[in-house]
């Protein structure tokens, strides 16, 4: 082998190592980008999904109020009827009263 032989033999396996150190440069700047991007995926999912939750918890808190004042209204109905009804019972329990009262001092 000449020396001209060797000095390209040496400048070929030169170029060959500068390439694969740059083939490592850029895989690992690949690596790197892809991490990054991985971690602003997840953080933005993170952020979407607090949000979610956030909306999730507001309508569920705004049902809630608006199911206890449906609530309240009807129990309000309900004992409205229901004082309504012992009212008109109280005038019939009276009245039934004084008849016993009158019916047993007309006996006696």
């Amino acid at each position: 082998m000449t020396l001209e032989e060797i000095k390209a033999i040496r400048e070929a396996e030169k170029q060959a190592e500068e390439m694969r150190i740059e083939a490592q440069r850029k895989a690992d700047q690949i690596v790197r980008e892809a991490r990054n991007k991985a971690e602003a995926t997840v953080t933005e999912a993170v952020k979407e999904g607090e949000q979610e939750r956030a909306e999730l918890i507001k309508q569920a808190e705004t049902d809630s109020l608006k199911e206890g004042e449906k609530i309240k209204e009807d129990f309000s109905k309900d004992f409205e009827a229901l004082e309504k009804e012992a009212l008109g019972n109280m005038d019939k329990a009276v009245n039934f009263i004084m008849e016993r009262i009158v019916t047993t001092d007309g006996n006696s």
